[in-house]
């Protein structure tokens, strides 16, 4: 159906926490925070505990990356208690934008496209460590063609599925990284592989 559920499974969903609990905010495309129907990170009191202990916010800040702030504010992402934050540009339409601070914390950084390499900046100077990327395509081609992706996590599922699918990675600018096996896990056939950027020391 276009969509990352169906390709998983019960350790899929263990692993998928288990990294959800770790960064200080999750980014995630505008288009693919909207196809995944996302909400505020489901972190279970126990994990809001220790993430607390760490010197955390209770849950990851979602952080959407929008050119255009195509998503509707009426979105179920926009949670009261957990505030999103949403990237956009300047030139941005300023009516949606009015709309969306209505539910969210929006910030400009570049006139036509996101420039992440500031937006990443300025959160790091916010006190933003860690961050998990999500996707979509583009966002993933974005953030590599910027240098900005030390890890990869990939779950290989053992079903075989044709279509016409995207890559996970989609840009229009070459990359060229190398990437270093660190970690290897399998359970029901499922194989599960952490890469960090060759000239990176895991975190």
């Amino acid at each position: 159906d276009g969509l990352s559920g169906g390709l998983g499974g019960a350790a899929d969903k263990r692993v998928f926490s288990a990294l959800r609990s770790i960064p200080d905010i999750i980014i995630v495309g505008a288009g693919t925070a909207i196809a995944e129907n996302y909400r505020s990170a489901q972190t279970s009191a126990e994990l809001q505990q220790r993430r607390l202990a760490r010197g955390q916010q209770a849950k990851p800040r979602i952080v959407i990356v929008t050119n255009r702030l195509s998503i509707e504010p009426d979105h179920r992402v926009f949670d009261r208690e957990h505030r999103p934050l949403v990237l956009t540009t300047t030139a941005a339409d300023p009516h949606r934008r009015e709309a969306l601070e209505q539910v969210s914390d929006v910030a400009s950084f570049g006139d036509e496209h996101v420039d992440l390499v500031a937006a990443l900046r300025s959160l790091r100077e916010q006190g933003v460590e860690t961050a998990l990327l999500e996707g979509g395509p583009s966002l993933n081609g974005a953030m590599g063609s910027a240098g900005l992706i030390d890890e990869w996590t990939l779950t290989s599922s053992p079903r075989v599925v044709g279509g016409g699918s995207q890559r996970i990675v989609r840009s229009a600018a070459e990359i060229a990284d190398t990437f270093e096996l660190r970690l290897m896990l399998e359970e029901d056939s499922f194989l599960f592989t952490s890469y960090v950027k060759a000239s990176s020391s895991p975190q």
